[in-house]
Parts: C-alpha cells; sequence; structure tokens
C-alpha cells in the first residue's frame, strides 16, 4: 500500500475483498455472494519478496514510535497501489523509540493488536476514528484491487543474524459493509524473510497555532455573544464569551473583513438572577484551572485526537487566508495570542454592560479595548456542569478553524512518498529518495 501513513476512515463502506481457494481464486463480491460459487472468508498464506518501513516518531502522542511496515509480493505503483495481481499487509506499529545515535531499525518482537495505545509492540488497527492497518489484494483479471481491515493478530521480528530478518504475520480481518457493520472476513499469514530498513519521516513538530505577537488595539466593539454555565461544585456562574473587533456574518456565519475576535472566560459568584447587563465588577486573572469567583481563566490551546481546542481567555487575528481545497479567499482565523495577565473591568447602566479591557499576552504584548452592548447569551439546556464537561461544551461551540494533526502530517509524508524511489527486485532495500 501507500508508502507513508494513510488513514482510512472508519466510514468506509463498500470496500472490496476477495474470497479463494488454492484452484480458482475470486475476487469477493461484497454484499452478494462470491461469483461462481458460495460467499466464504478468506484464508491465504503467502510469501513476500518486498519489504518497507516508515519511521513517524511519536506520531500519536503516546510516548512509543510508530513505524508504518509493509510487506507485499506484487508490483506497487508510484501511489503506492497494487498493479499486478499479489497481496500487500500494511501495519501501524508501536515500537521502542531509538535512542539518540541509535541505528533506526524495526525492533524484534512479537507484535499485538489486544495492548494499550501506548504499549510497545502494539498493531494500532483503530484509532481516533481511522482504521491504520489494511490488507490489500489484487487478483488476476481485475482491475480494482480490493481492502480488508485488521481485527486481530500478530507481527513476530526475528532477527536471523547477518543482517537478514524474519516479518511474519498472521492476522483476522474484517470488511465494512454497506450498513456500516463490520463482517469477519477471515485470515491472511504473510511472510518476509530477507533485508530490511527503515525510512526516516520523522518531522519537527509544529505548533498548535501561531503566536500573535505585538500590541492589539481592540478599538471600541459592539458584538458579543457567548453561553452560560452554573459550575455545581463550586457554586459559580460561568460566561464564556466572544467580542469581536471584526465585522462577521451571523446568518452565513463568515467575516466580511480582517479584525479580531476576542475570547472571555469569566467567573462570577453564583446567582440565579444576576443579569449579565447589570454587572459591576473588577476581574483579574486566575490560576489556570482554579476557578473563583470575579477572575477570568488565562488562555490555552491543547490537542486532544490529532484537533487543537482553544479555550481560557485569548485573542485571534482575523486575517485572509486561502482554502487549500479550492484555492478561494476568504477572512478567518490566523494568528492567536493567549491571555497570560491583566485586567478585565465590568460596569454597567443598568441596561447594558461595558467590559474594558487592559490585557497581557503570552508574548508580552498588550491587548487593549472596549465593549459596550447586550451580550447575546445562550444557557444550554443542560447548563449545570462540572469542568470537564465545561472544556469539551466550549470547545465544541467555538468557531473553529478546521486543523487536524493526522491530516497534516499524512500531507506531509504523501509529498515525500512522492520523491521515494520505488524498490524493485534488484533495489527491495534502497532508502534512496
Amino acid at each position: 500500500m501507500k508508502k507513508f501513513f494513510y488513514l482510512l476512515f472508519v466510514a468506509v463502506v463498500g470496500m472490496g475483498m476477495v474470497a479463494c481457494s488454492d484452484d480458482d481464486p475470486k475476487p469477493r463480491n461484497h454484499g452478494g455472494e462470491q461469483p461462481g460459487g458460495e460467499d466464504q472468508d478468506l484464508d491465504v498464506k503467502f510469501e513476500a519478496d518486498q519489504f518497507w518501513c516508515g519511521f513517524y516518531g511519536d506520531y500519536v502522542g503516546t510516548g512509543t514510535g510508530m513505524y508504518m511496515v509493509e510487506i507485499n509480493n506484487g508490483t506497487i505503483d508510484d501511489a503506492g497501489y497494487l498493479t499486478s495481481p499479489g497481496f500487500a499487509i500494511t501495519l501501524a506499529v508501536n515500537g521502542k523509540m531509538p535512542e539518540a545515535g541509535e541505528t533506526l531499525t524495526l525492533p524484534v518482537g512479537t507484535y499485538k493488536t489486544n495492548l494499550e495505545l501506548t504499549d510497545n509492540f502494539k498493531i494500532i488497527n483503530e484509532d481516533v476514528g481511522f482504521y491504520l492497518s489494511f490488507v490489500e489484494m489484487k487478483y488476476e483479471g481485475e482491475d480494482e484491487s480490493y481492502t480488508d481491515f485488521i481485527e486481530s493478530g500478530t507481527m513476530k521480528v526475528t532477527n536471523n543474524g547477518n543482517g537478514k530478518f524474519t516479518i511474519a504475520c498472521d492476522l483476522d480481518m474484517f470488511y465494512v459493509d454497506g450498513d456500516g457493520n463490520k463482517i469477519a472476513d477471515g485470515n491472511i499469514q504473510g511472510t518476509y524473510v530477507g533485508k530490511i530498513s527503515v525510512d526516516d519521516y520523522r518531522t519537527e513538530e509544529e505548533p498548535l497555532y501561531e503566536v500573535l505577537e505585538g500590541d492589539v488595539n481592540l478599538g471600541e466593539m459592539t458584538e458579543c455573544a457567548g453561553s452560560y454555565y452554573h459550575f455545581t461544585k463550586s457554586e459559580l456562574s460561568n460566561y464564556y464569551l466572544s467580542i469581536f473587533a471584526a465585522d462577521y456574518d451571523w446568518e452565513k456565519q463568515e467575516f466580511l473583513k480582517p479584525g479580531y475576535m476576542m475570547a472571555i472566560d469569566l467567573f462570577t459568584e453564583y446567582s440565579k438572577d444576576l443579569d449579565l447587563n447589570q454587572l459591576n465588577a473588577d476581574f483579574s486573572i486566575a490560576e489556570l484551572n482554579k476557578f473563583e469567583e470575579w477572575t477570568f481563566q488565562p488562555g490555552t490551546v491543547t490537542e486532544s485526537q490529532g484537533e487543537p481546542a482553544w479555550t481560557g481567555t485569548y485573542v485571534d487575528e482575523i486575517s485572509e487566508q486561502v482554502d487549500s481545497k479550492t484555492g478561494e479567499k476568504y477572512y478567518g482565523y490566523g494568528k492567536s495570542a493567549m491571555i497570560t495577565g491583566g485586567t478585565i473591568k465590568a460596569t454597567s447602566d443598568g441596561e447594558t454592560v461595558t467590559f474594558v479591557l487592559d490585557l497581557v499576552t503570552e508574548a508580552g504584548g498588550k491587548v487593549t479595548g472596549t465593549y459596550t452592548g447586550k451580550p447575546e447569551v445562550e444557557i444550554p439546556e443542560k447548563n449545570e456542569v462540572n469542568y470537564v464537561q465545561a472544556r469539551k461544551a466550549k470547545a465544541s461551540s467555538q468557531l473553529m478553524r478546521p486543523f487536524s494533526r493526522y491530516e497534516r502530517l499524512a500531507r506531509k509524508a504523501s509529498a515525500r512518498k512522492a520523491t521515494r524511489r520505488q524498490p524493485n527486485k534488484l533495489q527491495l532495500n534502497d532508502t534512496r529518495r
């Protein structure tokens, strides 16, 4: 298969598979009977003559090394697909991280599917909504290849000496039918004996966001919306507000020109009758995750399942962006600055509230500005929450920019794959790219 961290989404349906016998291998027809006979599970054994392995470092953030391993006995095209009859097993596995200066190789041992994601010697068959390990098959007379996923099994790596290794796979498989159901689909055993090498695909870790430096003057703002939460454990009222220093079309949910968006995470004493438009108070910054009345939380960006989530108090720059798929330009989220200090002063005339911001960013810049108006505060149906519930709700309710660590790194690996030499029978272990 593809010589990079190839992600197959769980919702893939209608993937073909094959059933075969020693005498007359025929492609399996998912959703119906096998052509020429009764539909039956696959049971295959094959000897591979090609090996490939790529190392991606601590790719899934578990403290272990991520290796992609493939053994196959067919011809692979530049995109990484089988173009001749044969079988290809591709497995994502966790292995020991190499020490500094240590020669990069595939760790010897038995890799299994029934381990925790953080364990060494784990076959990662599924994680965060993706199937990461799979089998591709192509049969004589068929234009397309067929794919199944890994349900369980092992991959045993043995050092035979003299620079040769044995890679032995014994895997139970399944496919996904048209209704999204997982259907057991037999067993495949593949063995490779020979020399191995490992391509190093580690990249410098990209930051989750680009830091907005310098001072920011938000001016006089008039658009504010947010949500209210009742923190039951500490009996606090929490207002999570977005204040716009940029024109925003609420109907189309898009920015109309450059500017800024200010997120504020305020905590007040708990009161069922507290009206934000009658608020008079001075707010100071709190310690991260320490919740007290008349404070606001500092900004933070965390990563969960490959996606960053902005929470707390921070400022976003709204700037011209380019859609990576269509090439179209639009105004969207650019750089961000987490708020690490300063004050917020709230005063009311009885009908509207005014927020005066005098804040400090992580980069040492100042953020100043004033909002006056009636914030549109949504009270969720279930607003009595604990800390974890509230964080999740806030992260999912933000106007989030699309940002997937998995997709980002996969694109990088894909670009590298395009320049990698395809090994042939005379250069099975050529690592030049």
